[in-house]
């Protein structure tokens, strides 16, 4: 079942008028286009395919990390996005006009806090009447 643009419309009047946001004009609200980063990186491209390429590299650079240093690593990373989520929160509300903020901020802390990290990539030893087996996941890819 498809819906048509018009219910589109009326679905998004009716979640601006229960947040207390003005109607939406004539315009479509649009993300600022990012300007690409220089040569030396910065996490935005101009393209899928600059950033796909960029993930390659990067898989290959962490390909034989150790666990701890991933451990690390993600540790670093979700402290960061701990102290940052309500200034995140804010911003994406003001880019966008879409949402709360006080929202954004906790989809901010749930991702930071519930995206698996090396924790997921622990071995598992099963044993038994039959021997033992041992499963150890790798990254692999992108």
């Amino acid at each position: 079942m498809a819906i048509s643009p018009q219910e589109v419309e009326q679905i998004v009047r009716r979640v601006r008028q229960r947040y207390g946001q003005p109607e939406a004009s004539a315009e479509p609200v649009r993300a600022p286009v990012a300007t690409p980063p220089a040569a030396t990186g910065g996490g935005v491209f101009a393209t899928v395919a600059e950033a796909v390429a960029a993930a390659g590299r990067a898989f290959e650079t962490f390909r034989d990390v150790s666990l701890e240093v991933r451990r690390q690593i993600i540790e670093r990373l979700r402290r960061d996005m701990r102290e940052s989520a309500e200034e995140l929160g804010r911003r994406a509300h003001e880019e966008t006009g879409l949402g709360r903020a006080e929202d954004k901020t906790l989809k901010n802390l749930l991702v930071t806090d519930k995206t698996p990290g090396p924790e997921d990539l622990e071995p598992i030893a099963v044993t038994g009447d039959h021997g033992m087996t041992v499963t150890e996941y790798a990254p692999f890819g992108i």
